[in-house]
């Protein structure tokens, strides 16, 4: 397992964020909704981690 920072711009990334704000925003309040979507991820001031397959 490879853990890096960033990877924002992965289309399977951003489909699986996509998918979990969608999800928070269909079965919670709006007040509730306690996920940051794509482009608040992106700001300067957040880290956004993920990790992977090391590729060979």
């Amino acid at each position: 397992m490879e853990i890096r920072i960033g990877e924002l711009s992965n289309k399977d990334v951003i489909a699986m964020l996509k998918e979990h704000h969608e999800d928070m925003l269909c079965h919670s309040p709006p007040e509730s909704v306690h996920a940051l979507d794509l482009s608040a991820l992106e700001s300067p001031g957040i880290t956004f981690w993920s990790f992977g397959e090391i590729s060979s």
